[in-house]
């Protein structure tokens, strides 16, 4: 399920940047989705998230009573980079360890609000990211 807006971006050399507010694929759920990739075109998002919604079981393991966690990564030809935060501190080497075993299915940079674990827990605590002030 698609919520939201989706901005498929596309320029000269096919560059595609996406923008999605709340994407569900396979049951992941996932917010402010924003990917800055070499190609992909209009089904960039879903791909995205399909190749996180293979990490489903390990990423909700990470924290099963339900978190989110704001997360960028970079998918290259072979590897993965990857950076998170979130509602529980203590899971966070456990879903940068999920994001790193994906088998990358674009080549590019994506951040997102990944939510695990518990449905309603997780929105919550993805609810209250989102409602956090900004930090400059």
């Amino acid at each position: 399920m698609i919520t939201g807006w989706i901005l498929v971006a596309s320029v000269a050399q096919a560059e595609t940047s996406i923008s999605v507010d709340s994407i569900s694929v396979d049951g992941l759920s996932v917010r402010a989705l924003s990917c800055s990739l070499e190609k992909g075109g209009l089904l960039a998002s879903a791909m995205v998230v399909g190749a996180l919604s293979s990490k489903k079981a390990a990423l909700d393991a990470c924290a099963p009573g339900g978190a989110a966690f704001s997360a960028t990564w970079t998918w290259g030809a072979e590897t993965v980079v990857a950076s998170v935060s979130g509602s529980k501190p203590d899971a966070t080497d456990c879903v940068t360890a999920a994001l790193k075993d994906i088998p990358s299915p674009v080549v590019g940079t994506c951040s997102a609000l990944v939510l695990t674990g518990e449905p309603a827990a997780a929105a919550a605590a993805a609810d209250a990211i989102q409602a956090a002030p900004s930090t400059p």
